[in-house]
């Protein structure tokens, strides 16, 4: 048995609509039903996938508008804080995506401009798109990239009937694949039900307490989990203990795991990155600031961070590694994020979902749970394939990549899969 470095993320996403008017939904208890049949995507051999990619129809623009999202959003969300944080951008540009299908007038511009769409067919069509290339593609051994999308719908506001609009449901089902429950938000089954589905969907890495609004009309809920091995394998033998220094100036002693790896990395201004490849589903950035500069000061330059999530390598050497082991969980309250980025109509009385029910509406709560994991772990050496992709070129320079501070990293497949930032590997 020989053993590799490995990850598990997930993101849970919940975004709850509360009516505009009202005493809320009546009191009954009861358990959620499931009111629509997912259909499943047919999945492909990885030569199949490859040749087909490009005729899936994921525009090189909504590639650019998914990372422009992430680099705008990430400084408003990680920005500040103390701790460690894993916000996934992905996961929440999924549950937007969703809600502006609903959208109109001004909201639906605030929305569709956040996002970076010209409208919400489209937005919905390169949604649809990137979730079929996603689950058509076969898995590695235990490897996966797995994305959800749940609408939990009340059908009774206020002692009156709430009637959904049908073109609504159907593009939810139809390029989102949600799964449609009927919900009574005054109940704790309910939550329960929000709480299993969730632990299903993200492989049992998250089983938040959830806590319902009764006067909720209507819930999203995206999840997003990831798992995967390093290409390159770390060596379990040059794994040791180190120390950490946290902003404050207090130390830390945690496990590191060290490499020297001959590749490419960039030198930006106030902060060297580098990358370890996946197996399946991309890379992990690790972007660590220069002496005297903190986390925050990149965090806070939406400019950097799209450079980093866009640009190419510009150097290429011997690239040293020294990566924290860690392992958390992380909670965000998004709604202040977001009306700081311009997305302002969405959360207040008068807001335009029209397109929704026949019912006034707002968005009430934006929330977001996530997971990561860093370690290593067991694997059959079967399941593992090196790729020697290191040997592109005479090494011209050297980087240093020892996370010995506080870093920021990004996992990246064909988007910004999730962002955040080490303050303390040791906290969990």
């Amino acid at each position: 048995m020989k053993r590799f470095a490995a990850f598990i993320l997930a993101a849970g996403m919940l975004l709850c609509f509360g009516c505009a008017d009202g005493d809320g939904p009546a009191k009954s208890n009861a358990a959620p039903t499931q009111l629509n049949k997912v259909e499943n995507v047919k999945v492909l051999s990885f030569e199949k996938w490859s040749e087909q990619r490009e005729a899936m129809g994921v525009d090189e623009s909504t590639y650019g508008a998914m990372a422009a999202f992430a680099a705008k959003s990430a400084g408003k969300v990680l920005n500040g804080t103390d701790k460690n944080a894993n916000y996934s951008p992905f996961s929440l540009y999924y549950a937007l995506a969703m809600a502006a299908q609903g959208a109109n007038g001004k909201t639906a511009e605030e929305m569709l401009n956040l996002l970076g769409m010209s409208d919400a067919k489209t937005l919905a069509e390169q949604c649809g798109n990137m979730y079929r290339m996603i689950a058509s593609r076969e898995r590695d051994g235990k490897a996966e990239l797995m994305l959800a999308d749940s609408l939990w719908l009340s059908d009774n506001y206020d002692g009156a009937k709430v009637n959904y609009n049908q073109d609504f449901l159907d593009v939810c089902a139809k390029q989102f694949y949600a799964e449609v429950f009927g919900a009574d938000f005054t109940g704790q089954k309910t939550a329960d039900a929000m709480t299993k589905w969730i632990k299903e969907k993200t492989n049992g890495t998250l089983a938040p307490e959830m806590e319902l609004d009764p006067e909720t009309m209507l819930s999203i809920i995206n999840t997003l989990y990831l798992k995967d091995e390093w290409t390159d394998r770390f060596d379990k033998n040059s794994t040791a203990d180190g120390t950490f220094t946290k902003a404050n100036g207090e130390k830390v002693t945690c496990s590191f795991m060290n490499a020297i790896k001959n590749q490419g990395f960039m030198r930006g201004e106030n902060y060297t990155a580098s990358m370890v490849s996946m197996k399946n589903f991309g890379s992990m950035w690790f972007i660590l600031p220069d002496e005297g500069v903190s986390t925050d000061d990149i965090l806070s330059s939406p400019e950097t961070l799209e450079e980093i999530l866009t640009g190419e390598t510009n150097g290429y050497g011997m690239v040293t590694f020294s990566i924290p082991k860690f392992e958390f969980t992380s909670k965000f309250n998004l709604a202040e994020a977001l009306k700081s980025l311009g997305m302002e109509m969405a959360f207040d009385s008068d807001a335009d979902f029209s397109g929704i029910s026949d019912r006034a509406a707002f968005i009430s709560a934006v929330k977001q749970e996530t997971y990561i994991a860093i370690d290593e772990k067991g694997l059959e050496a079967s399941a593992f394939t090196q790729i020697d992709y290191c040997g592109a070129g005479m090494p011209q320079d050297n980087a240093e990549l020892i996370l010995d501070r506080p870093f920021i990293y990004i996992i990246k497949g064909s988007a910004p899969l999730f962002m955040g930032v080490i303050n303390d590997p040791s906290a969990n």
